[in-house]
């Protein structure tokens, strides 16, 4: 790990090898969005499905949002133990 940070180092110093570097490996990282890593998380790991949502013209002392009928409520997550502040 050591020899490792000190070849990252050395290399962070050298500002026009480090950008050019991080240049392509940003280009090199492929195809990459949070949208679709969320929607896989959605679909994977949580089982959560998307749920259509209108927005209403705002009018004062109204809800502006509108839920598609018959939309499952999401299920509520396991109740977090209390954290302690200390």
């Amino acid at each position: 790990y050591v020899k490792c940070q000190d070849q990252v180092s050395q290399a962070y110093r050298d500002t026009d090898h480090w950008t050019r570097m991080s240049i392509f490996n940003t280009a090199r990282m492929g195809k990459f969005s949070s949208d679709r890593a969320i929607r896989e998380y959605c679909e994977k790991i949580w089982d959560a499905h998307p749920v259509k949502v209108e927005l209403q013209p705002y009018q004062e002392g109204k809800a502006a949002l509108k839920m598609e009928s018959g939309a499952a409520r999401a299920r509520p997550a396991a109740a977090a133990a209390p954290v302690e502040s200390h």
